[in-house]
């Protein structure tokens, strides 16, 4: 549903961990509600803005480090692996990594994005096949439908399609 569900699958705990840092920081975010789509969704923090954008993302990075560094909250610096169980570096990274698709899914911004239909299917989750491709992207659009016009419906038929979706946990 958004990127830090999709964290979970890699970093289990980064979810509550993600809310805990938005609501010290008084960040009207539920992360557990919150809809991203292809628009909306940025990862490694692969992005390009305009300084709009980087005026409100160095506000959430500058209580993100207030919180994690000079309080020294611990938990922020937990392990967790990266790519494969040998490979540990700590959570904080992988919230931060973040930041764009909250702020992105607050609206308020034109977006571009590159048409990803045709990219390869990450095969250490989903089938690389057309019925899985196709409902993917029926996914995707589903939950753009709904950030647009806050139908319910939409997002009721994300949630079924998302169902029959084969889904392989990883193995680190």
């Amino acid at each position: 549903m958004n990127p830090f569900e999709q964290g979970e699958v890699w970093h289990p705990g980064i979810l509550n961990l993600s809310q805990s840092f938005f609501d010290k920081a008084g960040l009207n975010v539920e992360l557990n509600k919150l809809v991203t789509y292809s628009k909306t969704s940025v990862f490694s923090n692969y992005i390009i803005a305009k300084p709009k954008f980087w005026h409100e993302w160095i506000t959430i990075a500058d209580n993100f480090f207030e919180i994690v560094e000079r309080k020294a909250t611990h938990e922020f610096n937990q392990l967790t692996s990266y790519g494969c169980a040998l490979n540990q570096t700590s959570m904080k990274t992988f919230i931060q990594e973040r930041f764009a698709s909250v702020i992105l899914a607050r609206g308020g911004y034109n977006v571009i994005s590159i048409d990803d239909s045709q990219a390869p299917i990450f095969t250490r989750l989903f089938n690389d096949d057309v019925k899985t491709r196709k409902m993917l992207q029926t996914c995707d659009l589903l939950k753009e439908k709904y950030c647009i016009t806050k139908d319910y419906d939409f997002l009721n038929m994300y949630f079924k399609i998302r169902k029959d979706i084969d889904f392989k946990s990883p193995q680190m």
